[in-house]
């Protein structure tokens, strides 16, 4: 699969983020769908399940958070081999017992994003996705 046929779907409730992770990502040629919170969130893998190739996901956000939202779709069984990245502002104390409850999350990023790391695990589970 082409870089333009991965699909990167990217939760936050910052404009001024998502377009600056979208900006880390631009060279790559992947494709991506934005959603503004937890709700939004499910919604968009409802829609694109089984074409979405990674999920960037706020930790802090209204209406559902980063981890409602992972909760949320494992429950119902969405989503569960997609990799995911989860993004955070303050490191959460439960990420290890996280792992255990939330399909395939792959990393938690602390913001601010460095670019060159961000970069690097975003192609290495892109990668991994078939």
């Amino acid at each position: 699969m082409n870089n333009d046929e991965k699909l990167i779907v990217i939760v936050d409730d910052s404009e001024v983020i998502r377009n600056g992770l979208k900006n880390c990502l631009i060279a790559t040629d992947f494709r991506f769908i934005e959603a503004v919170d937890g709700e939004d969130g499910i919604e968009v893998v409802k829609k694109h399940d089984g074409k979405i190739s990674l999920l960037i996901i706020d930790l802090n956000m209204p209406k559902l958070n980063g981890i409602e939202m992972m909760e949320k779709l494992a429950v119902n069984s969405l989503g569960n081999d997609i990799p995911k990245i989860l993004l955070t502002s303050e490191p959460p104390q439960e990420f290890l017992s996280l792992r255990s409850r939330i399909p395939n999350l792959q990393a938690v990023m602390m913001k601010p994003i460095m670019e060159a790391k961000f970069i690097s695990v975003v192609q290495k589970l892109i990668n991994q996705t078939p």
